[in-house]
Order: C-alpha cells, then sequence, then structure tokens
C-alpha cells in the first residue's frame, strides 16, 4: 500500500464469442441428366467437419460429399459445417439444376424392300 492510498483488487469477466465461418467453393451448379456422380468440396477456414444434403431427392441424392443425379430439375445443396473451438456453425446453399438431354435413335442400313415383298423383320 502507497502512503494514503489504497489498493484493490478488481476482477472482470468479459466473454469472448466463437467467429462465423465463411463458406467458400460452393457455388450453383449445372449439370445433364446423362453426367455422372460429382463431389462436393466446400470449404472454410473454420476446421468443423462438412455435412452436405439435398432439398429434392427426385433431383439428386446426397452420400457423404458425393452427389448422384436421379431426375431433371432443380435442387438446393446445403453445405453445414459443424463447429470448431473457434468458430460457430456455418450453412450455405447452392442451386443444381439438371437439364434433359436429346434423344437420338440411329438405325444400320436398311434393304430396298417392294410391295408384296415378306415382312421385313
Amino acid at each position: 500500500m502507497l502512503r494514503g492510498i489504497r489498493q484493490t483488487a478488481m476482477t472482470q469477466n468479459f466473454g469472448i464469442s466463437k467467429a462465423t465461418p465463411v463458406i467458400g467453393n460452393f457455388s450453383d451448379i449445372t449439370k445433364s441428366y446423362t453426367d455422372g456422380d460429382f463431389t462436393l468440396i466446400a470449404s472454410s477456414i473454420s476446421t468443423g467437419q462438412f455435412t452436405y444434403s439435398s432439398s429434392n431427392p427426385l433431383v439428386a441424392t446426397v452420400s457423404g460429399n458425393m452427389v448422384h443425379i436421379v431426375g431433371t430439375g432443380t435442387t438446393t445443396l446445403t453445405a453445414d459445417q459443424g463447429f470448431d473451438a473457434n468458430y460457430s456453425q456455418a450453412s450455405k446453399q447452392a442451386t443444381l439444376t439438371v437439364s434433359s438431354v436429346n434423344q437420338s435413335i440411329s438405325f444400320g442400313a436398311l434393304t430396298a424392300k417392294t410391295y408384296g415383298d415378306a415382312t421385313l423383320i
């Protein structure tokens, strides 16, 4: 204690909130019905684990980070990232549009036939 000055201890409590990560590499996707399975890869500075989902299982299904096209149309793909020690959870959506493809039928060469010939099989 200094002469004439009283010293006292003081305690101050404060909290630090987790930051919200920004999810990148997750934007709208356009595919054709005949395209194969593809991988979703979102990223952020957080180390939280990503999970993915599709809003319309008639267009696409998701298993892990693999997307399987089921039909034509649109679906919303969602990337959810869990929290870690420093970051809260986050979510980002992207639209998957799956278009149909033109169908083509090819025939081999046909032999010439005249009315009255045997049936063409």
